[in-house]
């Protein structure tokens, strides 16, 4: 066997002795994770070595051997595999068998999309998340949709598309995937009490879709979970923000100046995407998290104040700015996703506080910051 390792040894040492390895831990406070290794596994796999500082864990990037059936190994090296990574296995048409072990929990956005021969697919009920499309234009899929309109894996539901009419989301969903209802001819949905996220554009499309019913218990919705329906398009008519949950989903002409409405507790990805009206925005006390391009490509956005309690801003959640900006980020901030506040920080300035985490994102990324 083969084992061929490439990559910075010393930082990957350095994470072994002094955070532990090999399993991809929950923690209170997030920290984007970073490759420390790549390589390649046995001639089938290339793989990365992933650590956020206190764990690490093994992804597989890319499938690279020739076998029609598959058992993906628990561990490369020393490391757990936790994920299969974002089309892993894309376009693999030889694959006829899969076989995830229990180590894995996240299958990533089009990992296995594409894999035409695909028809048995052992899945271990330690997956928790399943990206957008990852089943796609596989025999097994189209399989699952025969036996049963609404595909559920876990508590995941991960393919309703087939469904027409009225719909009722059964007890024991915890999820509702990414593009599951997309397109699909339904006209009104129920969800059931104990899902807690709506996936990005998962019922995007819905033409016919008039009514939903959200429980308490949702408290994440992705971009464009809605857009395209009759029930939001009706929302917008009357509602200059659209709010579901203490969850801003949409806006409605909010003008140049945007105050956000106290008590929202988080922004949708790409609520103001594109937006090239709005030149300042000021959040209430209330915000905790701000969505993945929630204000990407807004242009003309001159300045930003979060106030304190603002405890996330996801990936590229302010990307794409092209006018000197002025960010205001305060200390509550805790975790800031991949290339947040690059199209402010490097054209404008992050006003941050001293000895913050967005301080030493402004840094590690060089950002133009100024300390309050």
């Amino acid at each position: 066997m083969k084992k061929r390792k490439i990559g910075i040894l010393l930082v990957l040492m350095s994470c072994l002795l002094l955070f532990g390895c090999g399993k991809k831990e929950e923690v209170e406070e997030k920290i984007n994770w970073v490759v420390v290794e790549t390589g390649e596994y046995e001639d089938e796999y290339r793989y990365h070595v992933i650590s956020n500082g206190i764990s690490c864990y093994a992804e597989i990037v890319e499938y690279i051997g020739t076998n029609t059936q598959v058992i993906i190994p628990e561990k490369i090296n020393d490391w757990d595999v936790i994920s299969i990574g974002d089309s892993a296995f894309l376009g693999k048409r030889e694959i006829k068998k899969v076989a995830i072990p229990d180590t894995v929990k996240t299958i990533e956005q089009a990992a296995f999309y594409g894999c035409t021969s695909l028809k048995e697919i052992i899945i271990s009920k330690s997956i928790t998340e399943i990206g957008k499309g990852a089943f796609y234009q596989t025999p097994w899929l189209e399989d699952a949709k025969q036996q049963n309109p609404m595909v559920i894996v876990n508590d995941i539901l991960l393919d309703g598309t087939q469904l027409t009419g009225n719909v009722e989301i059964p007890s024991g969903i915890r999820k509702i995937a990414s593009t599951a209802f997309c397109g699909a001819k339904i006209q009104s949905v129920e969800i059931a009490d104990g899902v807690v996220e709506i996936g990005k554009s998962a019922f995007e499309a819905c033409e016919e879709l008039a009514m939903v019913k959200v429980p308490k218990s949702v408290c994440r919705i992705g971009a464009r979970a809605f857009e395209g329906t009759v029930w939001l398009d009706e929302m917008k008519r009357t509602e200059e923000f659209v709010i579901v949950n203490y969850i801003l989903i949409a806006v409605n002409g909010v003008g140049e100046d945007v105050i956000l409405p106290e008590g929202i507790e988080a922004i949708a990805g790409e609520v103001f995407y594109m937006n090239q009206d709005i030149q300042s925005v000021s959040a209430p006390s209330s915000l905790k998290r701000i969505g993945e391009a929630a204000f990407a490509d807004c242009r003309n956005l001159k300045k930003v104040t979060l106030q304190e309690g603002v405890e996330e801003i996801e990936q590229m959640a302010f990307s794409g700015l092209l006018i000197d900006t002025e960010v205001s980020v305060p200390a509550s901030v805790t975790y800031i996703g991949i290339d947040a506040l690059c199209g402010c920080g490097r054209l404008g300035t992050l006003i941050v506080v001293s000895g913050s985490y967005a301080e030493q994102y402004a840094k590690e990324n060089d950002l133009n910051y100024e300390v309050k």
